[in-house]
């Protein structure tokens, strides 16, 4: 068990704890509790003072003695704690974040703080944090900030980040972002990107934002697409967007799905939405379409479903 850490003999506080003012001495009681605290609630205020005349030691007890999860103003307050040494020991200490401080809401905290910071800096901040796991959240993050700042070219920090290595879910986050702001442009994007995972990544959020504002195009678009990158996500969001519309296009689509068990609820769900739509037409397809016998069951039980 680590040793208690000795609590200096007074220190600022905001708001007072346990009733004492701002520069009264610790009693016995008062430093029991400290030594024995578990509540992020009651002991955070008395740590941000604390840390103005020594903040090793603050930091130190807190990375100790708190336990239990934390709620995100919690957590911001320590890294506020730990971020008056500056970013780069706050980058030190999230490697060491322990699982119980719910490490993946930490380190967005940190993320955002330094965005507030500027936002250049948080960029270069993240990319030079060293483990994959922190630094994936980290640019995740900040990808959600930035697609508002026009200051920044998202789209070109994204390229060069998979240029470099990167594989998180930032991919798919800028792509839904550009997308937003300009399907055509977006695809160019996918296609521009530098590797064929990352394009996988973010196709499909493409294709889903697509469809949904203009079918047509975003059809042709996937029709044009590399086959090796068509990804079985990006065709299924897709053919349920056009099976509101074009059932029968959107049928064709989802029977072109690889994966078995994908292919198959995606085929039921367009076929409800075919026999909502022309219960006529959609009986004809069931009267041609090749299946086994329990599909052929299976996609006749949908004609009696309410």
């Amino acid at each position: 068990q680590p040793k208690p850490l000795e609590l200096p003999d007074s220190f600022s506080v905001d708001p007072p704890f346990y009733g004492v003012d701002e520069t009264a001495e610790i009693t016995e009681e008062q430093r029991w509790r400290f030594d024995q605290q578990v509540s992020a609630k009651e002991v955070l205020p008395y740590l941000d003072g604390w840390a103005e005349n020594d903040p090793n030691a603050a930091e130190m007890w807190s990375r100790e003695r708190l336990n239990g999860p934390l709620s995100r103003q919690d957590i911001l307050m320590i890294f506020m704690l730990w971020s008056r040494q500056g970013l780069s020991s706050a980058s030190h200490y999230l490697s060491q974040v322990p699982e119980h401080w719910n490490r993946r809401e930490f380190v967005r905290t940190v993320a955002e703080s330094a965005f507030i910071n500027g936002p250049s800096s948080a960029l270069e901040w993240a990319e030079t944090l060293e483990d994959q796991e922190i630094r994936e959240i980290a640019i995740d993050t900040l990808v959600y900030r930035l697609s508002s700042n026009d200051s920044v070219d998202i789209g070109k920090w994204m390229s060069e980040l998979v240029q470099n290595g990167y594989t998180g879910d930032g991919i798919s986050t800028t792509a839904k972002m550009l997308t937003l702001s300009d399907p055509k442009q977006a695809g160019v994007w996918v296609l521009e990107l530098p590797n064929l995972q990352s394009q996988k990544k973010a196709l499909g959020n493409v294709i889903e934002i697509w469809a949904g504002q203009d079918l047509q195009s975003a059809g042709d678009f996937l029709n044009r697409f590399p086959p090796e990158g068509r990804t079985d996500e990006a065709v299924q969001k897709y053919a349920l967007a056009a099976s509101f519309s074009e059932p029968q296009t959107a049928m064709t689509w989802a029977e072109s799905i690889t994966d078995i068990q994908i292919r198959q609820r995606t085929m039921l769900e367009v076929a409800r939405s075919w026999k909502n739509m022309d219960r006529t037409e959609y009986q004809k397809w069931l009267s041609v379409y090749v299946m086994s016998s329990t599909d052929k069951r299976t996609f006749s039980g949908i004609l009696h479903e309410p």
